[in-house]
């Protein structure tokens, strides 16, 4: 079972998912042109035309994760490790306490990383798999803009996942190239199932905006996770998306918007 003292790390970047929105002025705001008579008003004027407002995103279901009925512990306890001074940071591999799915041959694995790791230190992304005596995928990774959660896309090192294959995937950061006992390391699981008729079902009948939740219910996490994140990345204003994402963390103990460092 991971450390649950370290779920402060993450406190000062998930609590920015869940800043409130502006507050609505309490006066209704006068009449405006409609979005078609705008561009009319304003080229009478011998102005440019101003775009049409931007249309919110479909409301988005809050993910409620409800574990593969066969889960299983993982291998390796954690999924964290604090770096060993200030200047170290400590990394996170986002996933549950238990064997996390995907129906994706080359699903988004995300990470978290506390602060940003002095220049010059590699980080590196490693797959293996249960049956390999080899990595199957060694990335050396780039340093981060800024701290926070951070996504690896298989697709972009063309890595495949195989049906029925658990693999251990990690995110290290070398502290000294000539000895890895001194690395900070971060290890998470994932197994590659298949897609059920009825998932392809659900998914095309709900839509988009429900594809996290249908995936949380189904019990994938890796799915319900990219879907969510990938919803805030393409709206970084929406509250909605962030307090989901936030939610959805927490459901497995990675949320810890209450708690101080």
């Amino acid at each position: 079972m991971r450390p649950r003292s370290n779920r402060g790390i993450i406190a000062l970047a998930l609590t920015a998912l869940l800043l409130p929105a502006a507050a609505v002025a309490e006066e209704e705001p006068a009449q405006q042109p409609s979005s078609e008579e705008a561009p009319a008003a304003d080229a009478a004027k011998g102005e440019d035309p101003k775009p049409a407002p931007e249309v919110s995103a479909a409301p988005m279901t809050v993910p409620v994760y409800i574990p593969p009925k066969r889960s299983r512990p993982a291998r390796t306890a954690g999924g964290a490790t604090r770096g060993r001074s200030d200047r170290i940071p400590s990394l996170w591999v986002l996933v549950p306490d238990h064997v996390g799915q995907t129906v994706s041959d080359e699903p988004d694995l995300l990470w978290f990383v506390d602060t940003l790791p002095p220049a010059g230190m590699q980080l590196r992304f490693t797959l293996m798999d249960e049956d390999a005596i080899e990595p199957n995928a060694e990335i050396l990774l780039p340093r981060p803009t800024q701290p926070g959660i951070q996504r690896i896309r298989l697709a972009d090192h063309g890595v495949k996942l195989d049906v029925g294959l658990e693999y251990e995937w990690s995110v290290s950061l070398a502290l000294d190239p000539d000895d890895p006992a001194k690395d900070v390391v971060a290890t998470g699981w994932i197994d590659r199932v298949e897609r059920s008729p009825q998932l392809t079902e659900q998914l095309a009948r709900d839509g988009d905006a429900q594809a996290a939740h249908v995936y949380a219910q189904n019990g994938l996490w890796y799915d319900a996770l990219a879907a969510t994140h990938q919803r805030v990345e393409k709206s970084p204003a929406d509250a909605q998306a962030r307090q989901a994402q936030a939610k959805l963390l927490d459901q497995v103990g990675l949320d810890a918007t209450t708690e101080t460092r």
